[in-house]
């Protein structure tokens, strides 16, 4: 898997500040309302999450399981999908993400929830992929998830180029 070296992991945090003011913004016209606890008992930090075919998607994710992190607890990374039709649904088992993944950016589409870096226990990713809510289930292109992989190297134009997965290359 690619790593994200600290010096890009820098670059993003200008990205995720004008995200959070872009939302701040738009508040005042926003309507909120409770939407029922997804089936995990403790929640989950850090899911990718969005809409897509008028569904609400929210995969992976990190939790505290057993104890509280102050109590000893040791985090745990998820591969769980969840879906929630209707806000006054209940939400459905939709499959698992390729690897127990967190902390990454997602954003909703027209053509999907598109799922960008991310990390587990041992490994931060550049990997990007991207959710359907098609027929009644998630599905990943496997073909969109190369393109948009490689769309996303080229456009950050890592210094040893991509791999054909669209995954960073070191120099040599």
């Amino acid at each position: 898997a690619a790593r994200i070296s600290p010096q890009d992991a820098r670059m993003f945090r200008p990205a995720a500040v004008f995200c959070l003011c872009a939302i701040a913004a738009r508040g005042g016209d926003m309507a909120w309302e409770r939407l029922p606890p997804l089936p995990d008992t403790r929640g989950v930090a850090a899911p990718f999450a969005g809409v897509h075919g008028g569904a609400l998607i929210v995969a992976g994710g990190a939790n505290f399981p057993d104890r509280l992190p102050w109590e000893g607890g040791a985090k745990v990374w998820h591969d769980r999908i969840w879906v929630l039709e209707k806000p006054e649904g209940q939400w459905r088992d939709a499959g698992r993400l390729p690897r127990p993944l967190a902390y990454g950016v997602s954003v909703s589409t027209p053509d999907g929830v598109i799922c960008v870096g991310g990390s587990d226990a041992t490994t931060h990713y550049a990997d990007v992929f991207r959710l359907l809510w098609t027929q009644g289930e998630v599905q990943t292109p496997l073909g969109a998830q190369r393109a948009l992989s490689q769309s996303a190297c080229a456009a950050h134009g890592p210094p040893g180029g991509c791999s054909p997965e669209g995954r960073a290359q070191r120099a040599r």
